[in-house]
């Protein structure tokens, strides 16, 4: 669910919490603008707000945010939602702790979802071996080229 469609935001050194993130995410980032290093954005996991050291990018992230578009809440069963500095940052967290978490999972291990079969969120068909370039070859022979894989042409466990 990636928010940061410009670009212009990143985070680096990316320190996150699983067992602490109670209410919102437990983490710790640096954050760039443009390739440029702003500041730090922290949450201790507890529900408050991100906070930001200088508290100054705050705003410039803000502004950021406001050149997105809406967020489209309606899995929830809400109305699409303006982005703002949290929303933004909450999400890049999420997608850096999605991509490490299905870099562990394809070390090992190969997630494919074959065309025609039907498939449950978050079900896929396992098959030993790690996700390197010759089982992603091996794969798109055996089952096609519409053949889904985790971590090459699916970014997502859903």
């Amino acid at each position: 669910m990636s928010t940061n469609e410009t670009g212009r935001v990143t985070l680096k050194n990316l320190k996150h919490s699983e067992f602490a993130s109670q209410e919102t995410p437990c983490f710790e980032a640096t954050v760039y603008v443009d390739g440029k290093r702003v500041g730090k954005a922290f949450n201790d996991g507890q529900g408050s707000a991100h906070r930001y050291d200088p508290f100054s990018i705050e705003k410039t992230l803000n502004e950021i945010a406001a050149t997105l578009p809406p967020m489209d809440m309606s899995d929830y069963g809400m109305d699409p939602v303006q982005q703002d500095a949290d929303l933004m940052i909450s999400c890049l967290v999420e997608d850096e702790v999605m991509r490490r978490r299905i870099a562990r999972m394809t070390a090992t291990k190969t997630y494919v979802r074959k065309p025609g079969q039907q498939y449950k969120k978050g079900e896929w068909t396992v098959i030993k071996g790690k996700t390197d370039e010759a089982r992603i070859k091996a794969v798109k022979d055996r089952y096609g080229a519409e053949v889904i894989i985790l971590g090459h042409n699916h970014q997502d466990l859903e």
